[in-house]
């Protein structure tokens, strides 16, 4: 894959990413010449993105490769994780799955023919990679497949593969495990919306403390931050933006103010037509 094929941005917070999604590829050896354990945490964010949101590979002994990776998923709390069962890797499953949701792989094609029905959105832009990836593991993804090492590959494979349904949908039939494919991951579900008169909308989502709780967005999906507020005061009406005061008006103006503002409000985010804006 060419580095031309990668797009990157910003990884939004964890709260602002509506799936987050597992790949790992575990091995056992510290020898300096083993293959790694690879981890992959790729994500679908608000606007419905798809991300490499991280990348880790490290050479350490099971009991501490696996406490690594029971810490890594208390930072991120994946919604799945996905760990080919293959030899060592059926021990792996077992004692994964007592700390965290496991969805056990059994992949028949080889690596190469898993590694293209990724590349394929690689190819078509819709795969972003986290502006801070760790290097060394990105460049891995570059060299596949005639590096010395593949093991962030398949943990990018695993992962990915969960955020687009087409490629998922793909392993059924060659896996022990159909009870994983009966529910939808978060990005697959039609989350209901309350959409205001501005076009911003209300929608359930999943705070920092793992409850749900309710959240503002833009039409565009990011987080609605406008700080605009009309107050009477005395026989005025004053207006406030970012906690600042900016005007007075007349207190009969309110209404012509606030269909102002909402125009305004609308135009910049366009919502799919032309606004014109009055002022």
């Amino acid at each position: 894959m060419k580095r031309s094929e990668v797009k990157y941005a910003e990884l939004p917070k964890r709260e602002d990413l509506v799936t987050v999604v597992f790949g790992i590829d575990p091995a056992v050896s510290e020898r300096s010449t083993a293959d790694r354990t690879a981890v992959c945490v790729a994500a679908v964010d608000r606007q419905d993105r798809r991300f490499v949101a991280a990348l880790y590979a490290w050479r350490l002994d099971w009991p501490t490769s696996m406490q690594k990776i029971i810490g890594l998923y208390e930072a991120w709390r994946p919604n799945i994780v996905v760990v080919e069962e293959v030899s060592f890797s059926k021990l792996v499953v077992q004692q994964l799955a007592d700390f965290m949701p496991v969805k056990p792989i059994r992949p028949e094609a080889d690596k190469i023919t898993r590694w293209e029905a990724i590349h394929t959105y690689y190819h078509c832009g819709e795969i972003y990679h986290a502006t801070d990836l760790d290097v060394e593991a990105e460049n891995e993804i570059f060299g596949f497949p005639v590096a010395n090492h593949d093991d962030v590959p398949d943990a990018v494979t695993y992962a990915v593969a969960e955020l687009f349904t087409v490629v998922k949908r793909a392993w059924v039939g060659r896996n022990d495990a159909p009870g994983f494919f009966r529910g939808n991951l978060p990005h697959e579900r039609v989350v209901p919306r309350l959409y205001l008169s501005d076009g911003s909308y209300l929608q359930n989502v999943i705070g920092e403390s793992g409850s749900q709780e309710m959240g503002h967005f833009n039409p565009d999906s990011t987080p609605y931050t406008e700080d605009w507020r009309l107050e009477k005061i005395g026989d005025e009406l004053v207006e406030f933006l970012d906690g600042q005061e900016v005007a007075r008006h007349p207190r009969w103006h309110e209404p012509i103010l606030r269909a102002q503002h909402r125009e305004e409000y609308e135009a910049r985010y366009n919502n799919g037509r032309a606004v014109k804006t009055t002022h």
